[in-house]
């Protein structure tokens, strides 16, 4: 059962990605045989499939307090501010889109979008069990915000430096290798969080019955809160060493992200004015060419 569910957990944004590979090239063939129309149309049937499945497939059933409450009392259990950092994806995406449309340049946001992870990945390592909530929040949210923003500028600065007629692939590639990253990193996150919780633990909790105290430890953090003060203390802190060295190898990623980022060149990107004039310029030239 364990491992049917992490290997569900595991398929699902791999197909997921292979499904946003595949939809590039494929949606591409279909725009230049059957048109741009097709292209739209032929995923309808898909769509209304999906909703179908859900609707019918997905039924999740609320503890009976909850459902009890009123819907004043069910509001009240969300995190509305924690909700606001997911915001910040979002955000950045469309900040990103929003400069390079004024400025018509990916590269210095792009640059400046990985040191933004870089600097927040940073004070994510410092993070401890009685850091404040503001603390945690202005953390996180440069985070997300700077990784959409990168994400996108680096999926411009993609598409912007292939051929017109290989957009479609350049795109379904990227959106390829990023869902890989993805779960490569869920999974190797988990491996190290495990691993070094699990050494913690043992320089922590030792004597008669450790063994168990430490495998209910691992495999569910509610147990914590159950324990003695002197176990949940140790939890505590080995919880912490664990994500702490999480953060160090995401903080690290991130550098070689920025790294990476930094042969980009500057093309002139679709839709601007410097190319519309470098294919008026092209047409000219091959018009030219012609006449000769």
């Amino acid at each position: 059962m364990t491992v049917s569910s992490v290997a569900v957990t595991d398929l699902i944004p791999l197909l997921f990605g292979l499904g946003a590979g595949l939809g590039g090239p494929l949606g591409g063939w279909i725009n230049d045989t059957l048109g741009w129309r097709a292209a739209f149309l032929l995923q309808t049937p898909i769509m209304v499939f999906s909703f179908i499945l859900v609707a019918v497939k997905v039924n999740i059933k609320l503890p009976a307090e909850i459902e009890d409450q009123p819907i004043f009392e069910r509001l009240k259990r969300i995190d509305f501010f924690g909700s606001l950092t997911l915001i910040a994806i979002s955000t950045g995406s469309v900040f990103a889109g929003w400069m390079m449309r004024r400025t018509g340049k990916l590269y210095t946001l792009t640059l400046m979008s990985s040191l933004m992870t870089i600097m927040a990945g940073i004070l994510l390592v410092f993070w401890r069990d009685n850091s404040s909530p503001i603390h945690l929040w202005l953390d996180i949210v440069p985070q997300g915000f700077g990784m959409a923003s990168f994400i996108t500028t680096t999926l411009i600065a993609m598409i912007a430096g292939v051929a017109r007629e290989d957009m479609a692939v350049a795109t379904g590639v990227t959106y390829l290798f990023r869902t890989t990253g993805q779960v490569l990193g869920v999974s190797l996150s988990g491996t190290i969080l495990q691993a070094v919780l699990q050494k913690k633990l043992q320089e922590r909790i030792t004597g008669a019955g450790a063994a168990e105290i430490i495998d209910m430890i691992r495999h569910s953090t509610e147990v914590v809160r159950t324990l003695e003060p002197h176990l949940k203390q140790a939890a505590v802190d080995s919880y912490a060493d664990a994500l702490r060295v999480v953060f160090i190898c995401q903080t690290a990623c991130n550098v070689l992200g920025f790294l990476a980022s930094l042969p980009i060149q500057e093309n002139p990107l679709p839709g601007s004015p410097v190319e519309q004039q470098k294919l008026i310029t092209e047409q000219e030239s091959s018009d030219n060419d012609t006449d000769v």
